[in-house]
């Protein structure tokens, strides 16, 4: 029996985020709690490369016969647009400082969709 094919598959990929945008303050009863919503626009790149490769098989019992070598490596990268829609809000700790939270949604180009949940310190001047 010949020995299996050695067959080896990389994939590998990521997505650059750039955009710029707009935080749009709720007004709320008190000073310690401001919920926010945002928006935007920008850029993303995308790069990703697939690889599959095998090693050369002898065939038994036929001396010289072998299976050649596969080596397909790919990789493309592509620019496109992307949208944002966000929601959030700061919670004053300490004088000018705020603690935030929020939410955020990414539309990118040919159907992606991205969200993240985040967070941060502020500090008004």
């Amino acid at each position: 029996l010949p020995n299996p094919i050695d067959l080896r598959v990389e994939n590998d990929g990521h997505t650059l985020i750039s955009t710029a945008g707009i935080r749009l303050l709720i007004p709320a009863r008190g000073d310690r709690f401001q919920p926010y919503v945002s928006g935007g626009f920008g850029l993303s790149r995308t790069e990703e490369s697939f690889r599959l490769s095998t090693e050369a098989l002898n065939l038994p019992g036929r001396p010289g016969n072998t299976i050649p070598a596969l080596d397909l490596d790919e990789s493309t990268s592509h620019v496109g647009l992307v949208g944002t829609a966000g929601i959030g809000a700061s919670f004053r700790v300490f004088k000018a400082m705020s603690l935030d939270l929020d939410a955020k949604y990414y539309r990118l180009d040919r159907g992606r969709n991205l969200g993240t949940f985040g967070g941060g310190v502020s500090y008004r001047f």
